[in-house]
């Protein structure tokens, strides 16, 4: 059984916020757990605390602050490198590969 990622994501609920939430479960898979934390509400401000974010909107996965919420603009390609949404793209290229093998063996390769 795959191991769940946790994901959180801490808001402010302004339209950044808002869009950040979108693209994080845009890129989920069923892999990862994803919650939106409020930072309104005291627990939050101190779990943002906690893991050192002094801007929001914020992600997190596994415990870890993601690279991009380090420096600014949340990035998709730094959220899947801690493995959010990991499990979308195995799914992607094991598709990829049995259509591959399902390929007419007299057509032209497949460049995938």
């Amino acid at each position: 059984m795959t191991e769940l990622r946790k994901v959180e994501v801490f808001t402010a609920g302004c339209s950044l916020c808002d869009d950040a939430v979108q693209l994080v479960q845009g890129l989920a898979c069923p892999s990862c757990s994803v919650e939106i934390l409020d930072m309104q509400d005291e627990s939050a401000q101190k779990k943002a605390q906690e893991y050192g974010i002094t801007s929001v909107p914020a992600v997190v996965v596994n415990g870890t602050l993601a690279d991009c919420c380090r420096r600014g603009a949340i990035d998709a390609d730094a959220l899947r490198a801690p493995g959010l949404g990991a499990q979308r793209r195995k799914d992607r290229q094991l598709q990829q590969r049995q259509s591959c093998a399902g390929a007419d063996p007299t057509g032209p390769p497949h460049a995938g």
